[in-house]
């Protein structure tokens, strides 16, 4: 469900993408940045997001991949596959 959950925040600011324009007008003034547009601060907003949709993303796949590989030892076999699964991660 957090899969799912975070496809859909980062779907939702990847359009968002679409009603970016160059320009705005001023909100305020940052010290090392200088002035700061309307456009500009709603960047680092979605850019923010992004990279917390994204860090959901890295772990739950990797929490998937110890399952992944707990799942492989259920099976009867004579061979361990956690290099070939880690490998292909």
């Amino acid at each position: 469900m957090a899969f799912l959950v975070a496809s859909a925040c980062w779907s939702a600011i990847t359009i968002t993408w679409f009603w970016v324009k160059p320009g705005g007008a001023d909100l305020f003034s940052l010290p090392l940045l200088g002035s700061l547009a309307t456009q500009a601060l709603w960047v680092l907003v979605r850019g923010f997001i992004t990279g917390v949709t994204k860090t959901g993303f890295v772990l739950l796949i990797t929490s998937m991949l110890t399952d992944s590989i707990n799942a492989a030892h259920r099976h009867e076999s004579d061979h361990a596959d956690e290099g070939l699964l880690s490998g292909i991660f």
